[in-house]
């Protein structure tokens, strides 16, 4: 498994590299599972920013770069990625009647944003103190449990659920 990492996070030059959107999913989901979600930001920033912001990009392109279609729904990694992982908020049953807050901050010092559920919006933001722990702020609709996982700056899962 470990030799899969590698090759994962450093692929050789002779490799074919992911050209689309659509496969970077599967991409920034093996970051997730291998406990390397400080390489979601990045890959980001220089793909969907580089490479579809920068040239003007208001949707999600089927491509990265030269398309035939401007607006593809799975297209839109980071519109899960980043609220789910960074933001860290994911729910735990349907409806989002119980989520997790777990953040995963990677090299960034703050997030925040809203998640629209069935229940209603919810707001989540952390920071980072100067301590290195992590201060979580929440606003929830009326019926949504959260579970917290203690935050992990450089991975997700493998704690214990306890209620908040």
């Amino acid at each position: 498994m470990k030799n899969l990492e590698k090759l994962i996070i450093n692929p050789p030059k002779n490799f074919i590299k992911i050209g689309s959107p659509f496969m970077s999913f599967f991409l920034l989901e093996s970051f997730v599972k291998m406990g390397k979600t400080d390489k979601i930001i990045p890959y980001i920033k220089d793909n969907w920013g580089k490479r579809m912001l920068d040239k003007g990009a208001t949707t999600c392109w089927e491509m990265f770069d030269i398309t035939r279609s401007y607006c593809h729904a799975w297209s839109a990694a980071p519109a899960y990625f980043l609220p789910a992982y960074i933001l860290g908020v994911r729910p735990v049953s349907a409806g989002f009647s119980k989520i997790i807050i777990e953040p995963v901050p990677g090299k960034l010092k703050w997030a925040k944003g809203t998640i629209p559920t069935p229940k209603g919006n919810i707001f989540v933001s952390w920071k980072i103190l100067s301590s290195g722990k992590i201060s979580i702020k929440s606003f929830l609709p009326r019926g949504v449990k959260v579970l917290k996982c203690a935050p992990s700056r450089t991975r997700t899962g493998a704690t214990t659920l306890k209620e908040w």
